[in-house]
């Protein structure tokens, strides 16, 4: 499963990747990542939810297929 998370990351466009890092790597608050990256926090936070979607959706897919 891990290996599916990393290789689907790698597929996010970057501001994409780097938020979702800021966020669970780095453990970044939404308004953190907003001043580092230059989004408001309401696009932070739409992001982040669309990213969770994405990457679920190509976790299961890569798992499903293993």
């Amino acid at each position: 499963k891990r290996d599916a998370l990393v290789e689907c990351l790698e597929t996010l466009p970057e501001r994409s990747r780097q938020a979702v890092l800021l966020r669970y790597r780095e453990g970044l608050s939404r308004e953190a990542i907003a001043a580092q990256t230059g989004l408001g926090v309401e696009g932070v936070k739409s992001l982040l939810e669309r990213v969770r979607a994405v990457l679920g959706e190509c976790i299961e897919r890569r798992i499903r297929h293993e």
